[in-house]
Order: C-alpha cells, then sequence, then structure tokens
C-alpha cells in the first residue's frame, strides 16, 4: 500500500509540474491593464516596454474605460522580432492572417481585449508597445470651416460618417503614381491619391515640419466609395477639402482640418 500510495503522489506531482511548465511557457504573470480613459487625449495613450522570451509571452489587458466607442492602432517594436496577438472578450484569436506587429481595434464602451507578445526569431527580446488614438474628433464651430466649393448646404452626416474615418500616420509610398495632388499657399500640408491595383483610390496627406529635412506622412482611411475619384480636392490654409460622389448623381463633401488630424464637416448633396 505505501508502494502504491507514493508511486501515486509521485505521478501526481510529475503532472503537477506539466502542467505548471505548460502555463509558464504561455503565460508568466498576471496581465497588467491598460485603461482608455475618458477625456481628451494625446495621440499616444500608452506606451509599455518589457521582455519576452522564447516560449513566454508578455500579456496586457486593454480595456476602454470610456463612455463612448474608441478607436486605437496597436503597435509593437521591434517588429522583424516580436510578435502580437490579439484576443477578443471570449479569448479568440482575431487577427490571424494580419500584420504580426500592427493591429486596428475598435473598442465600444466598456470592452476588454488581451494583448500577447512573443519573441520571434530570438531567444530573448525588449520591446515597446504604443497605443495610438485614431478615434475621429468632432469640431463643433461650424462658422469657422471654409467652403470653396459653395454647395447648398446639404443634409449633415458628420456623425454618421466619422467613426469610420481614421487618419493614421504612415510612410512615403514608393514607385506610385500619384494623382490629385495639391498643396496649400503656406507650403505646409499637400496631398494626393494612388490607386490600388484593384482599382481603390488611398488619400495621402504630407505635413512639412521642417522644409527639406522633417515631414510626416498620413492616410485617411474610411472614407466611402473608395472606388469612385475624389472631386476637386482643394486645400483652404490647414483645411483639406474634397467631394467624392456615391452615384453619378449624389456626393459627399469632406472638410479635414489637418493640423488637428480631425473630420470637421461632412455634407451629403445632390449634383
Amino acid at each position: 500500500m505505501r508502494v502504491g500510495f507514493s508511486l501515486t503522489k509521485v505521478a501526481m506531482l510529475a503532472l503537477t509540474l506539466v502542467v505548471m511548465v505548460g502555463l509558464s511557457k504561455a503565460q508568466t504573470s498576471s496581465p497588467e491593464v491598460i485603461e482608455l480613459e475618458t477625456g481628451d487625449i494625446t495621440k499616444n495613450i500608452a506606451v509599455a516596454t518589457g521582455v519576452a522570451t522564447e516560449g513566454a509571452s508578455k500579456f496586457y489587458f486593454l480595456h476602454n474605460n470610456d463612455t463612448k466607442k474608441r478607436s486605437v492602432r496597436i503597435r509593437v517594436t521591434p517588429a522583424n522580432h516580436t510578435g502580437l496577438e490579439v484576443y477578443d472578450k471570449d479569448d479568440t484569436l482575431v487577427n490571424e492572417f494580419g500584420d504580426s506587429s500592427v493591429f486596428d481595434a475598435d473598442l465600444a464602451e466598456g470592452e476588454k481585449i488581451k494583448l500577447e507578445i512573443s519573441a520571434v526569431r530570438a531567444k530573448r527580446i525588449q520591446f515597446t508597445l504604443v497605443i495610438t488614438n485614431t478615434t475621429p474628433r468632432i469640431e463643433s464651430r461650424a462658422d469657422t470651416i471654409p467652403n470653396p466649393h459653395r454647395h447648398a448646404r446639404g443634409e449633415d452626416v458628420l456623425k454618421e460618417v466619422a467613426p469610420e474615418i481614421k487618419i493614421v500616420e504612415t510612410r512615403m509610398p514608393q514607385n506610385a503614381e500619384m494623382k490629385n495632388l495639391v498643396m496649400n499657399k503656406s507650403k505646409t500640408f499637400s496631398s494626393f491619391t494612388l490607386m490600388t491595383e484593384k482599382g481603390f483610390e488611398r488619400i495621402f496627406v504630407v505635413h512639412v515640419i521642417i522644409p527639406n529635412r522633417s515631414e510626416k506622412v498620413y492616410e485617411i482611411e474610411g472614407v466611402d466609395f473608395t472606388n469612385r475619384p475624389l472631386d476637386d480636392p482643394v486645400w483652404v490654409d490647414d483645411y483639406l477639402i474634397f467631394d467624392r460622389s456615391s452615384n453619378p448623381h449624389a456626393a459627399i463633401h469632406y472638410v479635414f482640418n489637418m493640423n488637428k488630424r480631425v473630420l470637421v464637416a461632412a455634407r451629403a448633396f445632390n449634383e
């Protein structure tokens, strides 16, 4: 009886050790919580640093503690040696086929997602996690918004289209044919469009910070009907203004304040 009991204890102990080793490979500590708070926030919501090792990932919870929907871009660097996996509230992987180091997320009020950061092609890697705010902000001072197109007032659709539009920092596209190239009078902002192989139009903005030395490039994402070209893009100071038709007889007039990187007006009208 003593031998049988001892063997049973040894077997149970071995099983416990196997389970503990298995857990240690997946998660070494309780996930840290990153809160998205209510209020007007800066561009970078949160920056975290940590270490991931081969077989031992680092975990975070990203929680929208705001009273409204929030849009964020999640990025981890160095991109070539870190992997980013994102799980929803049901612990289901949601970026299986996306970029392994960048993910755009829309979080409803109170929603929480889990982030897993792992070492890739390295035994140990020190990483930086950056959460960037991409939530569109709405500017209410309609009397300050320029209207060089002189359209009829039309229907205000700003609240409907703003949540879908993001202005994200990116890199200057290489070896691409630029169209609709326009610049403001002070030469601090310019914009252009590119056509993808599938016939969809992308919108880019270049902000010159120091002439011939420093600039930032942004892409305006989420403007509907990308299969239709922009109409009459124009700059008034720091405002980029253009139309995009939804059909041959209707269009939406967009106004972006690019100094604040925010959509300030959107009106539907009949042509």
